[in-house]
């Protein structure tokens, strides 16, 4: 790896981070920019994917490390809680029935079409959220960033399961986001390697 540390102020490198789509990328860029202020020869290398990708890449040590959603607990990784969080709900059509109510329930899922995450399909979060009633969604189109699913919502074709201040920071006409009742939270955690080495680079942003 292109790292060194020829004295104790100077340091360079990569670091790689693997980040899902949240809003908190804005406050932790203005993390990278301080890092890269003292440490003018740091580089950022920042990947797009989804949780079990993510996972791999740190297993492997392609990432140094993960800033994800809830993310399952593995006993070979290191789990950080990050001071950021979003609330879940379905985004749709400003005309559409749902709309009408300034929240929805698990039970209103139930009879629309629906959107949803890639990664929720896959993992043992849709069981706990949803219990048995996951088995009777009506599923018509997933997706791994929630930019491309706007346009099936703007078509009409779902509600969209997004997380809230993301959905709306997109900003797009005609789209309404209404959050679930009862609240569905969820948390940002730094997921690293258990026992890795860290790079200077990597350390540098972490501190």
């Amino acid at each position: 790896e292109e790292v060194f540390q020829s004295q104790d102020t100077h340091i360079a490198g990569e670091v790689r981070l693997g980040c899902a789509e949240t809003l908190a990328m804005e406050e932790i860029s203005r993390i990278m920019g301080v890092v890269q202020q003292t440490y003018p020869d740091i580089r950022f290398r920042i990947f797009s994917g989804d949780e079990a990708d993510f996972q791999q890449k740190l297993f492997h040590g392609e990432l140094d490390a993960a800033i994800l959603f809830d993310p399952a607990v593995y006993p070979q990784y290191v789990y950080r809680a990050l001071p950021w969080q979003d609330v879940f709900g379905l985004l749709m059509q400003a005309d559409a029935p749902l709309a009408a109510k300034d929240c929805v329930t698990m039970k209103d899922m139930l009879q629309v079409p629906l959107i949803l995450p890639n990664q929720l399909l896959s993992s043992a979060q849709q069981t706990t959220w949803f219990g048995q009633h996951s088995d009777d969604f009506h599923v018509v189109a997933t997706y791994s960033l929630l930019y491309n699913s706007l346009f099936l919502a703007e078509q009409g074709a779902g509600y969209v399961f997004c997380l809230g201040r993301l959905a709306e920071s997109f900003a797009r006409p005609g789209l309404i986001f209404r959050p679930f009742q009862p609240p569905l939270t969820a948390h940002l955690s730094l997921v690293t390697k258990k026992y890795q080495a860290f790079s200077p680079a990597a350390n540098a942003f972490f501190k």
